[in-house]
């Protein structure tokens, strides 16, 4: 299956957060990626839903930041819906939820993620 995107991110980042140190690693990168950084939930910048749904089969990974209020967010599942690979950040939440063995690839470094990835 070939992918258009290396990886891609759609969504809110604000400044010094985990989600643009994310995106300054990941740009690093060599190979075509997607970006595009949202004003907020449900603003008029958004993608829709069938462009972010095809944004994300065209994507190898998908960085999966934290979400505003848990480690957890809708993207995971998106991107496992999809057959794209998602990578979360490190935390002992995934091993409660999935079990010890689960095949979730965590990151505590952005950095290293990109280093990975390439």
């Amino acid at each position: 299956m070939n992918k258009k995107y290396i990886w891609s991110f759609a969504g809110e980042v604000h400044d010094g957060s985990s989600r643009a140190q994310m995106i300054d690693a990941l740009k690093k990168i060599d190979g075509e990626y997607f970006c595009k950084i949202n004003d907020g939930w449900e603003s008029k910048n958004n993608l829709s839903t069938q462009e972010y749904k095809q944004l994300l089969r065209d994507s190898i990974f998908v960085p999966c930041p934290r979400g505003n209020d848990s480690v957890d967010s809708f993207r995971l599942y998106e991107a496992l819906e999809v057959g794209s690979v998602p990578i979360v950040e490190r935390d002992e939440y995934w091993n409660d939820l999935f079990g010890e063995d689960h095949p979730l690839i965590q990151v505590s470094d952005w950095n290293k993620a990109a280093n990975d990835i390439s």
